[in-house]
């Protein structure tokens, strides 16, 4: 299970794994039970635990426990992942924050053989979603919902996996129908009317993610307001660019500043109150650009676009827009006209010294020989 290395995923870096000793490292099995009740909310169950790579369970190894809880925070965000695509915009609540939980078993195919081995212990995260507030969640008919999962572990890195997924239908909660995708991927190992179990031992089988129809009778859906704005200030001096925005919607959210610099483009994630405004600081440094441009985006629409001069440019920006239609072009025309004279010219010269050639039909094939 290569995706063991989502360990770091959960302890705010990216390696394959983590270092409990300067001896020892350790992957991390992951099993998760969604459970979509009627009312509304779904309550999603992680079950983590650690083991070595010669399959040993690490489950209460105290180092190991300290890091986990120090990246709780990431493992609640890759929970709400699995519902949406920016985290801000989603309602949840914590239930339980990371804690040991002796009772529970967690199922990995620690050998890369096929089979699945069961381990004793459970590190446990519980977050409760509210439904109303996923952009996975779409409304097709009369209180019935088509609910998208996304494997958030897949997703960042497609050599991470959930092992085990068991989504269950509770209070009034009705699986209409279901399928996953991509559909290469492997259906449920388990299928009942009311629950669903994946069994994933590789990347390849493990569904990127897994759709349902249901019927959820108090789930009402809630209009999220749209997150609009404006750059009000742009500078750049010292190689730090300053970009201002103020949010003037009725939430607060992320916004996406977009730098374009000749061949350097560079994004960057500021998040701004309601009705406030906020100071990104970029350093941009070596700019060989004349032009920096900065866009502000939100929900893929672009909001506002500004251009300045670049530090240390010797021409304005309306003089370099102008420079190329009225100069380049036409020395370009003047030269290209220029260099067709000449070669028709020693065309014609070449010509007239050129003789025929006479023409040489080929020489017939050898005779069939056997």
């Amino acid at each position: 299970m290569d995706k063991r290395l989502i360990l770091l995923l959960l302890l705010l870096t990216i390696v394959v794994v983590y270092k409990v000793s300067s001896q020892e490292n350790y992957w991390i099995a992951l099993n998760f039970e969604v459970e979509i009740r009627g009312d509304g909310v779904a309550l999603v169950r992680a079950k983590l635990h650690p083991f070595s790579p010669e399959g040993k369970s690490l489950y209460g190894n105290k180092t190991i426990e300290a890091q986990l809880k120090e990246g709780e925070e990431i493992i609640v965000e890759e929970l709400l992942l699995m519902f949406t695509n920016d985290p801000s915009k989603l309602d949840y609540k914590v239930i339980t924050g990371l804690s040991p939980h002796d009772e529970y078993v967690v199922y990995c195919d620690i050998e890369n053989v096929g089979r699945m081995t069961p381990m004793q212990g459970a590190y446990i995260v519980e977050v409760m979603i509210y439904l109303n507030t996923s952009e996975f969640v779409k409304k097709i008919d009369e209180s019935v919902y088509q609910i998208s999962i996304r494997d958030s572990y897949t997703s960042r890195d497609p050599r991470s996996w959930i092992d085990i997924l068991i989504v269950e239908f509770s209070k009034g909660a009705v699986l209409l129908n279901f399928s996953w995708v991509p559909a290469s991927a492997h259906g449920p190992y388990e299928k009942k009317e009311d629950r669903l179990m994946w069994v994933n031992y590789n990347e390849i089988q493990a569904p990127d993610y897994y759709v349902f129809t249901v019927k959820i009778p108090e789930l009402k859906m809630v209009e999220v307001p749209v997150l609009t704005g404006k750059i009000t200030n742009v500078s750049f001096k010292a190689g730090e660019l300053k970009v201002t925005i103020e949010n003037n919607s009725s939430r607060s959210g992320y916004f996406y500043v977009r730098i374009f610099a000749g061949k350097v483009e560079q994004s960057v994630k500021v998040y701004v109150r309601e009705k406030s405004t906020s100071t990104a600081a970029v350093p941009l440094k070596n700019i060989k650009a004349n032009v920096v441009k900065v866009e502000l985006w939100s929900d893929n629409v672009r909001l506002d676009s500004v251009s300045i001069k670049a530090e240390g440019a010797t021409e304005s920006p309306e003089v370099e827009k102008k420079a190329f239609p009225l100069f380049k072009v036409l020395k370009i025309v003047a030269l290209t006209v220029v260099v067709i004279g000449l070669a028709i010219v020693v065309y014609g010269v070449l010509l007239k010294e050129e003789k025929k050639a006479p023409y040489y039909p080929p020489p017939p094939p050898p005779p069939f020989t056997q």
